[in-house]
């Protein structure tokens, strides 16, 4: 599925056919600020009883006890951003998780956990319908900027997926709407979500 710039969405329309069509359960793997209409579709599904999880990264990667790596202040307020995106979805109960690193040889122990970027764009329907390429969910990607997705339709391929993405997802630390931390930050989401892309761009 190849989509040119400002001349069509079909990269977005593809993504959208798979979450629509979603019986019991998506994953998706995106660290971007998700496309209002991902996102509905999303939150749609889980209003069918789909089962959803988002495995995300962060923006600026953090270490230990959120110590920026770098990256300075646009990439603290995209991580935001995307956070503000997925707010609705951890609201109706999606399982919403941070990708995470731990314990790998030769790293300096004082890291700690480490959350980095993730930089795929991956969606996975029922174990068996696959959507990966340079297409994000986000809104430059769906209408501005010309992408690629392959879309498989396999069902021993999906497993093989699914089960792989489903170990990440273990591994994963969880976004816990009671978490005190999450609920400092409501505000910020709340205002950033109303105000990308139609003021902030």
């Amino acid at each position: 599925v190849v989509h040119r710039g400002l001349e069509d969405a079909y990269t977005l329309e593809a993504y959208l056919s798979i979450i629509e069509d979603a019986r019991t359960r998506l994953i998706v793997v995106n660290s971007f600020p998700l496309q209002r209409e991902v996102l509905h579709a999303l939150l749609r599904a889980v209003d069918r009883g789909v089962r959803v999880s988002v495995l995300v990264g962060h923006v600026r990667p953090v270490y230990g006890d959120d110590i920026a790596f770098g990256g300075g202040a646009y990439r603290a307020l995209v991580d935001a951003l995307v956070r503000a995106r997925l707010a609705a979805l951890v609201d109706v109960g999606a399982d919403v998780r941070e990708f995470i690193v731990q314990n790998v040889a030769g790293w300096d122990a004082s890291l700690g956990t480490v959350r980095p970027y993730v930089h795929a764009k991956l969606l996975c329907a029922d174990a068996s319908r696959i959507a990966i390429g340079s297409a994000n969910l986000d809104v430059t990607a769906g209408y501005w900027e010309s992408e690629a997705l392959v879309v498989v339709t396999d069902a021993d391929v999906g497993r093989d997926l699914d089960t792989r993405l489903e170990q990440w997802l273990a591994s994963a630390l969880p976004i816990d709407p009671r978490d005190p931390k999450w609920q400092s930050g409501a505000d910020v989401r709340a205002w950033l979500g109303r105000v990308w892309p139609s003021v902030l761009s």
